[in-house]
């Protein structure tokens, strides 16, 4: 017998003999505050003849529900539902180990099916229409995500990938590169990642959002003495780095992040990024937050940037990005969200979410002002889960996309700070699961009148395909 199997045994035993065996002590002051909020609707169900047990799974239930905003009380309501909490606050622990040993034997389970690897193989293809740069030829690409886990302190991850100009497996184009390989450990309320990384660290990514390319380095996360609070540090030594707009080349330069965040899913989750260095000395600092006000999402950041003394503006004053993103309409599987944002001319970090450098996830440029909505269905989502991360649905640099049905429309429209038309977007995907672990991904991208400094004006599609294979 294994020690969770045996830990679940005795948590049954101590369950059994204390709460199932025995009835409802007459307490008639908490028996009276459950059955007011019963008949008001806060509480599921009437007491009867439960034992205690029960009735703090369907407390526990209760508060579930409240917590994830699909039952709204009042103040008052509240206060007594704090009382109940405090008067079922054994059962509700036990209850709540029970369930942690549950979910270990559950993962053990799945480790002696699946072993310690698990992973994801992709074919990936591309083509471009009327790209003023680019050739309308297809680009075929082969990628495998791999991750292992030899012990429950140890983890991996692997990723492979070419990147063949075209459909040609001969010569260099059939070899795959890594492009991301790290081992994570853990110890106590911390860990330490170490390898090529990929990471995005504020929540909307403006000022440390890599996802261009792993960064060789440590990434340190800790939770810190205080409730709820959390420490993040990336640090890498990036080789052969020229600066900005000049010539000049240097062999070596730090990249330094660091970050403070509150727990999630607490009723406003706040959070400071501070990039002390940055591509030839460049520095930033954001501050972002998310919370839900009336069962709507609502997201945030500000962000400052201090370009290198090199950069091409001639200046070191700070260049300022915002974005705002809040839920239009949010139901099970229907999300529309609309993102505005607006960002200063120069605001351009090594690292950052902006379509010039991550491209996947904030569609808002250098020099711009603009909104972004984005529409998803997703027919046959579990009853028990909304749409909730933006980024889901889109095909990640691991390879990653959301498994379920998903139809989804992007528009963006961007304009200059002086207002002046910068480019619109519109951009639809498609992902059908085809069997048991293989999906499939579509995407088209319609630009219009892209007017930047790296392109001229013109009217350009994108296509991507993938086919996924999980195991």
């Amino acid at each position: 017998m294994n020690r969770e199997h045996l830990i679940r045994k005795i948590f049954s035993i101590i369950l059994g003999i204390f709460f199932i065996a025995f009835p409802l002590y007459a307490d008639e002051k908490w028996m009276s505050l459950w059955d007011g909020l019963s008949s008001s609707g806060v509480i599921s169900s009437q007491r009867g003849n439960s034992t205690r047990l029960e009735l703090a799974k369907i407390l526990a239930e209760d508060i579930n529900s409240i917590t994830s905003l699909e039952k709204k009380i009042t103040d008052e309501e509240k206060a007594t539902l704090d009382i109940l909490i405090d008067e079922f606050r054994d059962e509700l622990f036990l209850l709540e180990q029970n369930e942690k040993v549950r979910l270990a034997e559950k993962r053990n389970k799945e480790y002696s099916e699946t072993g310690p690897w698990s992973g994801r193989l992709l074919v990936r293809a591309e083509q471009s229409a009327n790209h003023p740069y680019q050739t309308s030829d297809v680009k075929l690409y082969q990628d495998a995500h791999l991750q292992f886990s030899p012990a429950a302190q140890w983890q991996g991850s692997i990723g492979l990938r070419n990147s063949a100009a075209a459909i040609d497996f001969s010569g260099t184009a059939a070899e795959f590169e890594v492009d991301e390989a790290y081992i994570k450990t853990g110890f106590r309320s911390s860990s330490i990642s170490i390898g090529r990384i990929y990471f995005i660290l504020d929540r909307l990514g403006l000022i440390a959002d890599n996802y261009f390319d792993a960064f060789e380095g440590i990434k340190l996360e800790t939770a810190m003495l205080s409730d709820g609070l959390f420490f993040t540090t990336v640090y890498s030594r990036l080789s052969t780095t020229n600066y900005p707009y000049t010539g000049m080349m240097i062999s070596s330069d730090d990249y330094w992040v660091f970050r403070l965040s509150t727990e999630k899913g607490k009723i406003i989750d706040v959070g400071v990024t501070y990039l002390a260095s940055g591509i030839a000395s460049e520095k930033g600092a954001g501050f972002d937050f998310n919370t839900n006000i009336l069962d709507k999402e609502v997201a945030g950041e500000v962000a400052f940037y201090w370009p290198s003394g090199t950069a091409y503006t001639g200046k070191k004053d700070a260049k300022i990005a915002s974005v705002l993103g809040t839920d239009v309409l949010k139901y099970r599987n229907f999300n529309v969200f609309l993102q505005l944002g607006s960002v200063e001319k120069g605001f351009t970090p090594m690292a950052s979410s902006l379509i010039y450098s991550a491209g996947e996830h904030l569609y808002f440029d250098q020099d711009t002002l603009g909104y972004d909505i984005t529409c998803t269905y997703q027919p046959r989502r579990r009853k028990d889960k909304r749409i909730e991360d933006l980024w889901e649905t889109r095909l990640d640099r691991f390879g990653n996309f959301s498994t379920l049905t998903t139809w989804e429309f992007e528009t963006v429209g961007l304009f200059t700070q002086n207002m002046a038309v910068h480019s619109h977007q519109f951009i639809f995907r498609n992902v059908v699961s085809l069997l048991k672990d293989i999906t499939f991904y579509f995407e088209d991208r319609f630009w219009i009148k892209k007017n930047t400094v790296a392109y001229p004006d013109t009217d350009y599609n994108q296509v991507k395909l993938a086919l996924a294979l999980s195991f």
